[in-house]
């Protein structure tokens, strides 16, 4: 599926807004962010269903590392450093070794 076939346009696109937007009358918000979740992996699915599970895995570690990073807000690595991003030394290569057995 692209941003620009019929079915994107006319049937996906309308169905998520209408979810979305939806859940902030029945919901008060607090599923919003898991439908964007659930409809992204759907829509990556058709593109390229064989990387499905490495998107499931690299989020899973984002929202891992990103608790990880808000828990340990006092503790860093140096007495300089900025005590959230002093964990991004770790969490940023971990994010582009993933990445790089799919480049060319």
């Amino acid at each position: 599926m692209i941003f620009s076939s019929v079915f994107f346009i006319f049937a996906f696109l309308p169905t998520v807004l209408v979810c979305y937007y939806g859940q902030q009358v029945l919901f008060k918000n607090r599923l919003r962010n898991l439908t964007l979740l659930l409809a992204s992996y759907f829509f990556y699915l058709f593109g390229a269903p064989d990387f499905i599970l490495v998107l499931a895995g690299s989020t899973l570690f984002d929202y891992v590392m990103g608790r990880f990073m808000e828990l340990n807000r006092g503790v860093s690595f140096s007495v300089r450093a900025n005590k959230r991003t002093s964990w991004s030394p770790v969490h940023t290569p971990a994010c582009r070794g993933r990445l790089e057995p799919f480049t060319e």
